[in-house]
């Protein structure tokens, strides 16, 4: 179970990735699509999780002029309220966002 305060940072997130999708994305074009995909991986011996967006099938990406207020929500959201990181790509076929955490910053103890 996730702690309230992580649940509250990853809902931001995908909400945040979902209004973009729609707008400007994936999800502004018939056939467009989302991907989210999620494992667990290790590093320094201790669980994380990674979270991978992919947009497909939508207008070609391309970098913002700017880093708007989504992203920064993101990012800092992940590194401030995960101790995570965020990869952002705009590769011309879509969109796509990483977010990796330890584990151990997210779950709820008993």
């Amino acid at each position: 179970m996730l702690r309230p305060s992580a649940a509250q940072t990853l809902v931001l997130a995908i909400h945040e990735l979902t209004t973009n999708a729609v707008k400007y994305g994936a999800l502004s074009a018939p056939g467009g699509h989302v991907g989210i995909a999620w494992r667990t991986f290790q590093e320094d011996g201790k669980p994380w999780l990674r979270i991978d967006w992919t947009e497909a099938g939508g207008p070609p990406a391309a970098p913002p002029s700017r880093s708007g207020f989504g992203h920064s929500l993101i990012a800092r959201g992940v590194a401030y309220g995960l101790s995570g990181r965020t990869e952002f790509a705009f590769p011309p076929d879509g969109f796509r966002c990483r977010i990796e955490f330890p584990q151990e910053q997210a779950v709820a103890r008993p």
